[in-house]
């Protein structure tokens, strides 16, 4: 027996940023992170990585790292 497991396939969740996006941001792709349990609005490009497109920002404040996107997820590339 392990924790306990959530997994939202839509709808409006919050994600951890390292650093809190603009609020101009909003509306843009935001994707899986390559540092672990974090989201970014750049989309990995090192080898080995995949890009996994989280959905589309929506409560960025400029402020707060955790922010709400309009989840929607979409495996993209795995980059050779």
């Amino acid at each position: 027996q392990g924790n306990t497991l959530t997994m939202e396939s839509t709808g409006r969740v919050a994600v951890t940023f390292g650093s809190a996006p603009a609020s101009s941001s909003n509306g843009k792709r935001v994707f899986l992170s390559s540092t672990s349990g974090q989201a970014t609005l750049t989309a990995p490009t090192s080898s080995g990585n995949t890009v996994v497109e989280l959905g589309i920002l929506q409560g960025a404040n400029g402020s707060d790292t955790t922010v709400a996107i309009l989840l929607n997820l979409k495996t993209l590339v795995t980059i050779d």
